[in-house]
């Protein structure tokens, strides 16, 4: 269930009973989970001109005044992005008028402790329900570094959804057979409609309906035609 439709969350006994009671943005959302670790259940989202639609970063939207027919990702350094957990009501009305925006990519690699990997998991998963909950279209994204984030990564995922994955960034996976190795098993448990693929197929061998976007400016991603 959620406590927050849209705009000020409901409160408890005041203001400072809602801060008291506020422990992980609960007092915004304590959502369904799945797998042991509960973590928030997404819809399923299907965007078929997904390769027509060019995506840039948070922080380069932040200023963008044209943002129609535009989508958001956060393949950034996290403390780019930090702000939108520490104050999730704030950038909701912001990120709707985008076509879309993709679930956080809060940082899962495989040399931070695994109860770091599964927060930021939760995280990821938490703010793409908030935000499907206040009607924002949201890609989830799908983030592993090695075989033990993989057991939980796909927790809470819908099937036969678009999802959206990076190669990009020194340190992603612990090595790029965790990559390859696990790529397959990913698309037999969710069954993705849509990959967009942020990044490069380094081995050109991955498998689905991927939809490959590289970076050509600072700003901007776009479809990279073969």
């Amino acid at each position: 269930m959620s406590y927050k439709k849209h705009g000020e969350p409901k409160k408890w006994a005041g203001q400072t009973r809602w801060l008291e009671t506020n422990i992980c943005n609960l007092a915004y959302g304590n959502y369904e989970g799945a797998g042991k670790y509960n973590i928030p259940i997404l819809d399923r989202v299907i965007i078929p001109n997904l390769a027509d639609i060019p995506i840039q970063g948070f922080n380069f939207a932040l200023n963008d005044n044209s943002p129609e027919g535009k989508g958001v990702h956060f393949f950034l350094h996290d403390y780019q992005f930090e702000r939108i957990w520490r104050y999730p009501d704030r950038y909701t009305d912001f990120l709707s008028k985008f076509e879309f925006t993709l679930s956080p990519d809060f940082s899962c690699y495989s040399d931070t402790p695994l109860a770091i990997r599964i927060y930021n998991t939760y995280r990821n998963r938490w703010c793409a329900r908030y935000w499907q909950d206040n009607g924002l279209t949201v890609i989830p994204t799908v983030t592993w570094s090695d075989d033990e984030t993989f057991d939980f990564c796909l927790d809470g995922l819908p099937k036969h959804s678009t999802i959206a994955v990076s190669t990009m960034g020194e340190g992603r996976y612990a090595n790029w057979e965790s990559l390859y190795k696990n790529w397959d098993k990913m698309l037999d448990k969710i069954e993705p409609d849509m990959i967009l693929l942020y990044g490069k197929d380094l081995r050109k061998n991955l498998k689905g309906n991927i939809v490959h976007k590289k970076l050509i400016s600072s700003s901007v991603a776009v479809t990279e035609r073969s």
